[in-house]
């Protein structure tokens, strides 16, 4: 990896009573794709809305492409960076068209119909949205007229604000595949509740949780450190001993605390008892957030009755 295009120093901000951010740090080299998660009201809008200059943190300094970040952005940085938020800033009955060029405008990029086309089909739409209303299109398409007016300036840093909100599981996929496609020679920092997408696509996961950096590491780091548990299911006749039935699904279930372990009750299973399917479901990133968040539920418990 190359050297850090964000470096958050120290970062907090207090709205009245409320520590939004506390003594935030964190630092993203140049090349790596990094997913922040976190509960909602967690800080993720004040970090990423402080790192764009759009709010001023209390204390700390961030840092872009080496740059300390001020109130505003100079344009020199903004270009290097392509800002993904909700909209776009498209009005509803505005054509794609329009509104790409005059967003590019305020990057101060003047843009052909073959070049908004072009952006277009990098995001995987065809050349005809470009004369549709932005109201008619699906949310899908949406998310990715979004997408395509952050690739305006041809940027080296992607901030991608919940790029896959609203949308349905195919729709996700699409929208993950068409970002591992623009990943190339990029540097991506995105924010979402999905952590199915963060396990497929985060070489680094930033875990928020009331205003501080509660965890980081690989999703492999952050399961191996936080363990969940693997579930063995199975379709037989009778429950075996120890599982529970899963009606929703039609198994019986046994979870486990490591693979041997599941590897030894499967085999005892088997020498017992004729199994008609098998499924293992490994420990998630839903399972780290689960864990998380209850051991912060604890803390908080602890304190106000302290």
């Amino acid at each position: 990896m190359g050297e850090p295009v964000l470096e958050v120093n120290s970062v907090s901000k207090r709205y009245g009573s409320v520590q939004a951010l506390a003594d935030v740090s964190l630092s993203i080299k140049a090349g790596q794709v990094v997913c922040l998660v976190g509960p909602n009201g967690a800080g993720k809008t004040t970090l990423v809305e402080s790192i764009l200059g759009l709010r001023e943190p209390d204390s700390g300094e961030i840092r872009l492409f080496g740059h300390t970040v001020q109130s505003h952005l100079p344009i020199h940085l903004v270009r290097r960076l392509g800002i993904m938020l909700e909209d776009a800033g498209c009005l509803p009955s505005m054509p794609v068209e329009m509104c790409i060029r005059i967003m590019a405008e305020m990057y101060e990029v003047s843009l052909s119909k073959d070049a908004v086309v072009h952006l277009l089909d990098m995001v995987g739409l065809p050349a005809r949205v470009a004369q549709s209303p932005f109201k008619h299109l699906s949310l899908g398409q949406k998310r990715r007229v979004e997408l395509a007016v952050a690739l305006v300036t041809d940027p080296e840093f992607l901030i991608l604000d919940d790029p896959f909100l609203g949308l349905d599981p195919a729709g996700r996929i699409e929208i993950l595949n068409t970002l591992r496609s623009l990943h190339q020679g990029r540097t991506l920092f995105y924010t979402t509740h999905y952590l199915d997408i963060v396990t497929r696509f985060a070489d680094q996961v930033l875990v928020l949780m009331q205003g501080r950096i509660r965890e980081r590491g690989t999703p492999a780091e952050l399961i191996q450190r936080y363990g969940g548990r693997w579930r063995l299911l199975v379709s037989t006749s009778f429950p075996p001993p120890g599982f529970e039935p899963d009606k929703r699904r039609g198994f019986f279930v046994k979870e486990v605390d490591s693979l041997n372990e599941l590897t030894a009750t499967l085999q005892t299973l088997t020498d017992r008892v004729s199994l008609m399917e098998v499924y293992v479901e490994p420990p998630t990133l839903q399972d780290v957030f689960q864990r998380l968040m209850e051991e912060e539920e604890a803390h908080e418990t602890r304190m106000v009755s302290a």
